[in-house]
């Protein structure tokens, strides 16, 4: 668990710094570099805003042609109070729940007025083109002691989300 931990660590520096990014009008929105048995691509990060809190969420995925296997999303919350601990965490998209899985919580760190609580997830790949089909996302979560959060993309992630969607998810078959 703990080498996974280090090796995604290692790839996230290493595809921030180099690789290759959409080009004109999406520049800089994602990182993509030959991987054994295809291309792992690094979604940087999207931003969704709530009550005066903020979430910070990106994807990690590994694919050939077709959207298989699972994508790593990493979410960074920004709130009051740490969370510590969360029970269900869901990306809502024209309707549809998307649930992220195996939750991983990864550290704490006071900022300012603010908490960083940062978790990693699971997420079906395949799902990643429907996600991505609509700009308007909802990310919900509860946390243990059953309080929940509400974080929408703001007007620029959902022009960025057009950008991933038009430039990265038409190559793909699925």
């Amino acid at each position: 668990m703990q080498r996974k931990k280090i090796i995604l660590a290692i790839f996230s520096v290493i595809l921030m710094v180099s690789c290759s990014s959409l080009g004109k009008g999406g520049k800089n929105l994602y990182a993509s570099f030959f991987a054994e048995q295809g291309i792992l691509y690094f979604i940087k990060p999207i931003e969704l805003t709530g009550n005066e809190e903020k979430a910070f969420m990106d994807f990690t995925f590994k694919s050939k042609q077709t959207l298989e296997g699972n994508t790593r999303v990493n979410i960074s919350f920004h709130t009051d109070k740490p969370i510590h601990k969360i029970i269900n965490c869901q990306i809502v998209v024209n309707g549809n729940n998307f649930s992220l899985t195996n939750k991983e919580f990864m550290f704490i760190e006071k900022k300012k007025d603010k908490f960083e609580s940062r978790f990693s997830f699971e997420l079906e790949t395949p799902h990643l083109k429907e996600i991505f089909t609509n700009n308007a996302w909802t990310l919900n979560i509860t946390e243990e002691n059953n309080t929940t959060h509400s974080f929408r993309t703001t007007s620029l992630s959902q022009k960025k989300i057009n950008l991933l969607r038009d430039n990265l998810f038409t190559i793909f078959t699925q």
